[in-house]
């Protein structure tokens, strides 16, 4: 004999809902817009793994020094080029709280031949600040 359920919604023990997650079953407005909470959450994490792109970098930078964006990125590009033009040369790149940026020669080993290659990279030498900063934000979040 198979056990018999009251419809009576008022019957049913209390469920807490998963942590994440909306309870849709009274309808209305949470019903329309169902979703777990926790989507937004992973965007969020999502987006904050994203490199900062070029556009977002003359962005911030208008926002802090209150110059015009064309400006900014003039001056952005124009530092971008000196950049570059030191590190073809082979000079290094110091800059003060960030670190260098050197060209270094590496040993490459070409699988199929079984030959070694010496290959240009370039190298990052982060500044100790730098590297405290960071590990002091991953300690905090």
């Amino acid at each position: 004999m198979s056990p018999k359920f009251k419809a009576d919604p008022g019957s049913a023990p209390p469920y807490d809902m998963p942590d994440g997650f909306t309870d849709i079953v009274g309808g209305g407005e949470a019903a329309i817009n169902w979703r777990p909470r926790a989507i937004e959450e992973l965007v969020a994490e999502a987006e904050a793994d994203l490199p900062l792109t070029h556009a977002e970098l003359i962005e911030r930078v208008t926002i802090r020094s209150g110059l015009p964006e064309t400006e900014v990125a003039r001056i952005l590009d124009q530092t971008m080029e000196t950049l570059a033009e030191q590190l073809i040369a082979g000079h290094p790149v110091m800059l003060e709280r960030l670190g260098v940026i050197k060209v270094a020669k590496v040993e490459t080993v070409v699988i199929p031949a079984q030959e070694a290659r010496a290959m240009e990279v370039l190298e990052f030498i982060p500044d100790e600040d730098l590297v405290q900063a960071v590990e002091e934000g991953e300690a905090a979040g």
